[in-house]
């Protein structure tokens, strides 16, 4: 870098750094860049969450101390002051609505940026006010670009939202793993010692995950199948009492203190997910980095741009396919190791979302939007 050369100062608003998938990727985005040309600032909402050490010490993390984000723009504006960075990026859906609605009070010549995580249309209805995000949606449009994870999530931005197709790139989330330090429990081996096949899910323990249909595809699958639910959130109470009543407590096992999932990922002969809908499910690049394929039940979004014939199979939220339909697809993933091998997905998920690649995407787009606002 010449001596003259600036570094471009990126400023990241997420509410939080718990271990959610957003945070994920956002940790590996600012630990990735090379700070000879870029200076990563995080504006957290709350300065909280397990990822916190798992920066870089060189980021810089502002703590806004904001319950809210619609309380926010105040202790924003005052970071923007104190840091005036080139670029501002919103990196998930909520606080993406409420930054675009406040943009005259930003700065002018900075270049506003947005990552959506989800698919909007759906996940504002899980919202506390989803009336309130339908209206400040519409906003959108006054960011200088939009960063979409998958296809799916654009096309929803421009369908139910009336955004500028245009302003819109998508880049998908890249996979990182991390074997150091990640095993599985004692309890866990014993639990599956007698098992013929392991499942797995890694995620929230949230309503739109869906997790009842978990324990009603155990109910059609063989005896000796074991489930593995690895997660945390609101629903955990009721995952638990509806194994208890399916009985199914020596089928499946909670896992909820699991930072490091990546052992599982190893051992599990099948990853499942069947949220009602995903942006771009990290949970699924990250097995099959790991070389464990999945079996995705009528999921909508992006998952329908990772899953191919040989890392799982994806029943479309179209079809009519039932318990016995999707028991059947797992079997047949856990049965067919010559089709689904594992070495081979390891490579395919690595040369298309590796890190490296990822990053410069990112980067080619950040360096193309601070030069058109200099123009």
């Amino acid at each position: 870098m010449k001596p003259d050369d600036k570094k471009i100062k990126l400023a990241i608003v997420i509410p939080n750094l718990y271990k959610g998938g957003a945070e994920k990727v956002l940790v590996s985005f600012v630990n990735n860049l090379d700070y000879n040309k870029y200076e990563p600032i995080i504006f957290c909402l709350k300065k909280e969450g397990d990822l916190i050490a798992c920066l870089n010490p060189q980021v810089l993390i502002e703590d806004l101390n904001c319950p809210r984000v619609y309380f926010s723009i105040r202790q924003i504006r005052k970071c923007l002051r104190k840091h005036q960075p080139d670029v501002l990026i919103g990196w998930m859906g909520h606080v993406n609505a409420v930054l675009a609605f406040y943009k005259f009070m930003l700065p002018s010549n900075l270049v506003l940026l947005c990552r959506e995580s989800s698919i909007p249309s759906k996940f504002i209805n899980y919202y506390r006010a989803p009336s309130l995000f339908r209206f400040l949606y519409r906003f959108l449009n006054r960011y200088d670009g939009i960063i979409c994870q998958s296809d799916a999530m654009k096309q929803d931005l421009v369908k139910n939202f009336g955004v500028a197709q245009p302003k819109i790139r998508v880049i998908n989330n890249p996979v990182v793993t991390n074997r150091n330090d990640s095993k599985i429990s004692e309890e866990i081996k014993e639990f599956i010692q007698d098992a013929e096949k392991v499942l797995l899910f890694v995620g929230r323990f949230s309503a739109e995950k869906r997790i009842s249909l978990l324990s009603d595809v155990m109910l059609v699958l063989p005896q000796t199948y074991k489930l593995i639910l690895i997660g945390y959130g609101p629903q955990e109470k009721n995952v638990r009492d509806e194994i208890k009543v399916k009985k199914l407590a020596n089928r499946v096992h909670l896992v909820t203190d699991c930072s490091n999932p990546s052992a599982y990922y190893e051992r599990a002969d099948c990853l499942l997910l069947t949220s009602a809908f995903e942006g771009f499910p990290n949970v699924v690049l990250e097995a099959n980095a790991m070389g464990c394929p999945a079996c995705i039940y009528q999921t909508a979004g992006g998952v329908v741009e990772i899953i191919n014939e040989g890392n799982g199979i994806y029943i479309s939220p179209d079809s009519n396919a039932g318990m016995n339909d999707f028991a059947e697809a797992i079997k047949s993933i856990c049965t067919q190791p010559l089709v689904y091998i594992r070495e081979e997905i390891k490579k395919s998920t690595e040369i298309k979302f590796g890190i490296r690649e990822i990053m410069n995407q990112y980067m080619n787009y950040i360096g193309q939007m601070v030069n058109l606002k200099k123009q």
